[in-house]
């Protein structure tokens, strides 16, 4: 199963997750919060440099924790 990370308030997360919806693309969404949830996104994401954007689309073959 994919994994979409997002932020609640974001148009961008909103734009994606509509496109993901039209496409009948399965995920599972996880919120991701500025600053306490940097960390666990580059965990999850791989990028352990430059800025921690959203929103993402990881596939199910990214191991997750």
């Amino acid at each position: 199963m994919r994994t979409f990370i997002t932020l609640h308030y974001s148009p961008s997360s909103e734009r994606a997750r509509f496109a993901l919806d039209h496409h009948r693309v399965d995920y599972r969404t996880i919120h991701h919060e500025p600053g306490i949830g940097e960390v666990a996104w580059r965990v999850r994401t791989g990028r352990f440099r430059g800025a921690a954007t959203v929103p993402v689309l990881l596939d199910g073959e990214t191991k997750l924790f």
